[in-house]
């Protein structure tokens, strides 16, 4: 007895090693280079979202299609006086870190424990998962928030005290304020409490009225969600559901990146995933796992309502609107290798998607969207301007092309009151709630309000085969702005005001696409 109660802490004692390990490479993963990207716009406009008050936020949340319960949290951690990009963004990464835990929990509560550590391992390199943990959003979140409903869900059916159904509903309540997503991982649950009505009848009292609870809890925000539903009938950025989006959604929530279209090499690095899926799901369907129809509704039930609602309507087939089912598919594949594959295939293909996890991770620096060269190209020129632009001096923002800069400099996130910033427009430019995000007052429709400064600083876009003036500067962005070319959104009337009254073009700086130009007056060149 003592020799198997030996074995039995030894073993105890290295899965703990094992998950220790598991977690540090999750937090390196997530931690290492947190702030060396520039913010994109969506977090530029989370940044800027927090610095107002509460009741603002909320205010501007219901024309925007996210809930506050991110925006809320983030207002608070800034109290701290987080201010740096890596320290707005460290709750995301300590999301993240706590979700790979959590996908550990719930592994080892459905299966064993090395499923569970290899799917926690899986997580922890996930590029995707590692993405979204290093970005200043409400998705890392979402993945924990929904892997704590899940995990409290399965401890309610199986027959736990009133606080883990208590637990499950607060979860449920922050997933649902958190991303409005939340409603397919209630569905998915709903489904498999049907399915396993043999065992969850025992449960149907506290089911229904804890369902209720958080339809009431949720109903506060349902005349936004129908509003916001109508509103992207419209106008709306997502592109429509197809073919080939559903294979790049497919390979993004596999592996990671679909290695800025190179399909032939993303294919064969997500081969690993592709097949430790299959084979996990065939061993779920032969198992005689209690809750192994659990995962398959959980991951695939989304897609499919998402689908539909797709091709009947505006699509919200979206990549990161599915992050959260991540860990999930991660259990599965898990699975697949614990238990559907033996001897030297199981460490075969265990090398093979760990090799094919670090490949995806690396190419977050180099060819992911949203990829360094886009976003550090930002910071050059806020940094730059930062360095030569002198207090009092202008600095327009001519950017319409690529919205995702404006945040930076009309929110000041770099500026800090070094100069005067400005947008180059008489209104916010048309978005797909139509939401204005900017104070107004920077909004310039003249350059003649400037007339008497000394030096205009220009910030604009040149893309290939963009048409130039005689000066190499954009006349028109891109093609897609055709329709508002004889709005202030066309470049040429900004030259035109300032060539009118006297300025001319002193230095033009290049930062791949963008330009930083510098406009004297005339008399004093």
């Amino acid at each position: 007895m003592k020799s198997v109660d030996r074995i039995s802490a030894d073993s105890e004692a290295r899965e703990k090693l094992y998950l220790a390990l598991i977690i540090i490479i999750a937090a390196a993963a997530r931690i290492f280079h947190l702030g060396h990207f520039g913010m994109w716009f969506d977090e530029a406009f989370s940044w800027h979202l927090t610095n107002l008050p509460i009741s603002r936020i909320i205010e501007i949340e219901k024309l925007d299609n996210t809930p506050p319960f991110y925006h809320i949290l983030l207002y608070f951690w800034l109290k701290t006086g987080a201010s740096s990009d890596a320290a707005v963004r460290l709750p995301s990464a300590i999301f993240g870190i706590v979700s790979v835990f959590i996908t550990y929990k719930l592994g080892r509560l459905l299966f064993n424990p090395g499923t569970a550590l290899f799917a926690a391992l899986i997580g922890a390199l996930s590029f995707c998962q590692v993405q979204y943990s290093q970005e200043n959003r409400m998705y890392s979140l979402q993945i924990l928030l929904g892997l704590i409903s899940t995990y409290y869900f399965i401890r309610g059916l199986r027959g736990g005290k009133i606080w883990h159904w208590i637990v499950w509903l607060v979860a449920g309540i922050m997933l649902f304020y958190n991303h409005l997503f939340a409603v397919f991982l209630f569905a998915g649950q709903w489904v498999y409490f049907i399915v396993d009505w043999k065992r969850s009848r025992l449960w149907w009292k506290r089911w229904l009225v804890l369902n209720l609870i958080l339809a009431a809890a949720c109903a506060l925000w349902a005349p936004v969600i129908i509003r916001q539903m109508s509103a992207i009938q419209d106008n709306y950025w997502v592109m429509p559901v197809s073919p080939l989006e559903i294979i790049k959604v497919s390979l993004r929530l596999l592996g990671g990146t679909d290695l800025d279209n190179r399909f032939v090499l993303t294919a064969i690095l997500n081969s690993p995933f592709v097949l430790l899926s299959m084979i996990g799901l065939a061993v779920l369907i032969r198992g005689k796992y209690s809750e192994k129809l659990l995962l398959p509704i959980i991951f695939f039930l989304p897609f499919i309502i998402v689908y539909i609602i797709s091709i009947g309507r505006q699509s919200l087939f979206f990549f990161r609107y599915f992050i959260f089912l991540t860990p999930y598919l991660h259990l599965i594949m898990a699975l697949g290798l614990n238990k559907g594959l033996k001897g030297a295939l199981r460490y075969i293909a265990g090398i093979a998607v760990i090799i094919s996890s670090l490949v995806f991770l690396a190419s977050y620096y180099s060819v992911s969207h949203y990829s360094e060269p886009q976003r550090m190209t930002i910071r050059d020129v806020s940094f730059r301007l930062q360095e030569i632009a002198a207090p009092g001096e202008v600095v327009i923002h001519n950017m319409h092309g690529d919205l995702s800069f404006e945040p930076y400099f009309v929110s000041k996130r770099y500026n800090r009151d070094r100069f005067e910033e400005y947008v180059w427009r008489d209104k916010p430019a048309p978005f797909y709630f139509g939401r204005a995000l900017y104070d107004t007052s920077r909004n310039i429709s003249s350059i003649e309000r400037f007339s008497k400064r000394d030096r205009i600083w220009i910030v604009t876009q040149i893309f290939e085969g963009t048409e130039l003036n005689d000066d190499g500067l954009p006349l028109l962005h891109i093609d897609r702005l055709d329709r508002w070319k004889n709005s202030l959104l066309n470049p040429a009337r900004l030259w035109e005001e300032l060539y009118g009254i006297g300025y001319i073009l002193k230095d033009k700086t290049q930062f791949d696409d963008v330009a930083l130009c510098e406009f004297v007056r005339e008399e004093n060149n």
